[in-house]
């Protein structure tokens, strides 16, 4: 399977037209940027969105995964962004983050962002990105906007950051075209949601359970549905409902109140120390893309 990078080539002089190209923090801008992307492919129904660790276990197996996930039947592709310290995190993830730190080519911003543009499934579907607000503190809040928009990410996913906190955030998102994703709980009160909701863009991401990330064997999903009608209330934005999800059977029951079903610490887990980590993705992918175009069809 391929490794999901165009081949390569020297970089132009910046002067020159194709040097155009280039942001002037050395990012190959992704041709062509679209901003409607996320929002046409939620125009469909059964939005699938699998998550895998930059870097982890290697950058180039991490990538050759993605692609793999795209290949099968991904929507959209949530890449989480390696910390020392993730917030929302189950042991999963965290795990997956520790090996991808452990790597000699560390996976950092800088480095997600030089080979986003040269991937093929970039041109394929819209790319999420989900990190901490360290990360985009340490990488400047402008900056970190800029750079992912040369780039040709979709959105950011930043689970810590809290809407009390997220002004500056949401200046530099909007000025860039990168919209914010704000993660939403069912424990979420009515003030609390609306204030959310007002600067949400993109789509909501609903914590389906209680606590961190990793699988379950059973969700609420009185409690999901009566917060998906909550927010439907309010906004009229999409939806997508993740952590915990495992099963087939459980997306089939989220793909009838939400927009989206995300799939995380199944999937990383299920690629961990496996002969062929890529084919175990496209899989995985297939067989939950294929619940969702049967649920399409019907």
């Amino acid at each position: 399977m391929s490794n999901g990078i165009q081949s390569d080539s020297a970089k132009p002089d910046p002067n020159s037209a194709a040097g155009a190209n280039f942001h002037k923090n050395g990012i190959q801008r992704a041709k062509p940027f679209d901003k409607n992307k996320l929002k046409n492919v939620f125009r469909k129904k059964n939005v699938f969105i699998p998550y895998l660790t930059f870097g982890d276990p290697t950058i180039e197996t991490s990538l050759a995964m993605m692609q793999a996930a795209v290949d099968a039947g991904a929507d959209i592709l949530e890449i989480g962004i390696p910390f020392s310290d993730p917030i929302a995190d189950g042991p999963v993830i965290q795990a997956s983050h520790q090996r991808a730190l452990a790597q000699t080519v560390k996976p950092t911003l800088e480095k997600l962002f030089s080979v986003l543009p040269k991937t093929t499934f970039l041109g394929q579907v819209p790319v999420i990105l989900m990190l901490s607000a360290n990360l985009v503190l340490h990488h400047g809040i402008d900056r970190f906007f800029a750079d992912a928009a040369m780039a040709g990410v979709s959105a950011a996913v930043i689970p810590d950051l809290s809407i009390e906190d997220a002004a500056p955030y949401i200046l530099a998102a909007k000025a860039h075209g990168v919209p914010i994703v704000f993660l939403v709980s069912t424990l979420c009160t009515d003030v609390r949601l609306k204030k959310i909701l007002r600067h949400a863009d993109g789509f909501v991401y609903l914590i389906s359970s209680k606590g961190l990330t990793g699988t379950r064997d059973s969700l609420d999903m009185t409690d999901i549905s009566d917060m998906v009608s909550r927010i439907k209330a309010i906004k009229k934005i999409p939806l997508a409902v993740g952590f915990g999800v495992k099963t087939r059977a459980q997306a089939d029951a989220l793909w009838q109140v939400a927009d989206g079903v995300i799939v995380g610490s199944y999937l990383v887990g299920a690629v961990v120390d496996v002969p062929d980590p890529t084919a175990t993705a496209f899989d995985i992918v297939a067989e939950f893309s294929a619940v969702s175009r049967t649920l399409i069809e019907n």
